[in-house]
């Protein structure tokens, strides 16, 4: 039906066409840290953001720095992730998983172009503020990595299979 789905129990993984990008943690907290500081007193995680990146971990958002994406696709977006077996188990249940990092030979591997290409990235400063985002996104970190070292074929063979077949195109 083309509309944004997030997996749970009333939208499960057997029965919707899942696709996600999976980013680095740490890249993926520091960002939105960087973003909270940003866009200043109006926008809704300046308060925590501006007390510092340890408050800022501990606090009320700590719920999206801390391993959000293994939560947000293993049913449990309010829950502490069960295990990364957990994760990664239902990852693997997805049409595809792209790597934020790799995502135009991502879409190369489909035959899609990438139409924008983020050139704001950021890297994380220093290895102290590496290590305390890290220590607040295990599960996350280890799943990321798990995936990060696939190839796109194994990554992405079962959505460009669905493309292939709604678009009336065969493989090559």
């Amino acid at each position: 039906d083309n509309i944004h789905r997030p997996v749970s129990k009333h939208y499960s993984i057997e029965d919707i066409d899942y696709f996600t990008v999976l980013r680095n943690p740490v890249d993926r907290v520091w960002s939105y840290y960087q973003m909270g500081l940003r866009f200043g007193p109006e926008y809704p995680i300046f308060r925590e953001a501006s007390k510092g990146l340890e408050y800022f971990l501990r606090s009320g958002r700590k719920y999206c720095a801390s391993d959000l994406q293994s939560r947000y696709c293993s049913l449990l977006p309010f829950k502490k992730p069960q295990s990364i077996e957990h994760t990664i188990s239902c990852l693997t249940k997805f049409k595809g998983l792209f790597i934020f990092s790799n995502l135009e030979e991502d879409f190369e591997y489909l035959g899609l172009n990438l139409w924008h290409k983020n050139k704001r990235q950021k890297e994380c400063p220093n290895k102290s503020v590496k290590s305390m985002i890290e220590n607040v996104n295990k599960v996350d970190s280890a799943v990321y990595d798990h995936f990060s070292k696939l190839t796109p074929h194994q990554r992405l063979f079962k959505l460009k299979e669905y493309i292939l077949e709604n678009s009336g195109r065969h493989p090559s």
